[in-house]
């Protein structure tokens, strides 16, 4: 138990608290002992060893230290994943978490699989941990597969699947191409109301177009729909359980 004289302490996250003293937010350890002076107007708790700050109504971001990584000096800042993404005047940049500048655009930037996804003049491109651009924003969205280096990608309305030197390996034709995270679950393509899905290995059309309802995949089986009745099928498009029921959903917790 201690004594601090300050007007206000928060909870401890990460190790240290923030505190107030006639309006100005610092931080303090365990022991009571200050560790960053009470200099800004606002702050939030440490996560991961970095914290966001105000000062002169501009948003930073510090380290255990004290040390500005991204100096207060943008409209916003927020945390996400391995990077610190900041806006000023219409413009966003991103830093990586020792305060590197990795990538600056006039429109959005937000991190997926671990990668860069950013816009210019609403069109999508993709760019690696390091600020590298892999994809010139020509796109109206993208959805990275990271571990197969691939991207599913809207072009002109359609969605299709490209590599990450911009090669189309799935044509640019569907109306959606669904994908949760894991190629294990299936890679699920629709058009004019049918759906189908692809290959997991050389993404050709492995189900055709055919179901008016398909799920994704669980312990190799998919819950099919066809003219208001649903049924079972694995991989390889086998029915499994006939499509005659009503309904039909998977098993879970047993």
């Amino acid at each position: 138990v201690f004594k601090l004289d300050c007007d206000s302490v928060s909870a401890f996250q990460d190790g240290l608290a923030y505190f107030s003293k006639d309006g100005q937010y610092g931080y303090l350890d365990q022991t009571g002992r200050i560790v960053i002076a009470p200099v800004y107007e606002d702050a939030g708790y440490f996560e991961n060893g970095l914290a966001r700050v105000m000062r002169d109504g501009y948003f930073g971001v510090i380290d255990k230290t004290g040390t500005e990584l991204v100096k207060p000096v943008y409209d916003s800042v927020r945390m996400k994943g391995d990077y610190i993404i900041a806006e000023k005047e219409e413009r966003t940049y991103c830093f990586d978490k020792v305060g590197k500048l990795l990538l600056e655009e006039p429109g959005r930037i937000y991190e997926r699989e671990g990668l860069l996804c950013f816009a210019v003049d609403d069109q999508y491109g993709l760019a690696d941990s390091a600020g590298n651009v892999l994809l010139e924003p020509i796109y109206n969205w993208i959805i990275p597969m990271a571990e197969e280096e691939l991207v599913i990608a809207n072009k002109d309305g359609y969605w299709g699947i490209t590599d990450y030197n911009g090669k189309t390996e799935v044509p640019f034709f569907y109306d959606q191409i669904r994908y949760d995270g894991t190629t294990e679950h299936g890679i699920l393509i629709s058009s004019e109301g049918k759906y189908g899905c692809l290959d997991d290995q050389n993404l050709s059309v492995k189900i055709p177009l055919m179901y008016d309802y398909l799920s994704f995949f669980q312990n190799g089986w998919a819950v099919a729909g066809l003219h208001g009745k649903y049924g079972l099928i694995d991989k390889e498009g086998t029915v499994v359980i006939p499509i005659q029921y009503d309904r039909a959903q998977f098993f879970a917790n047993g």
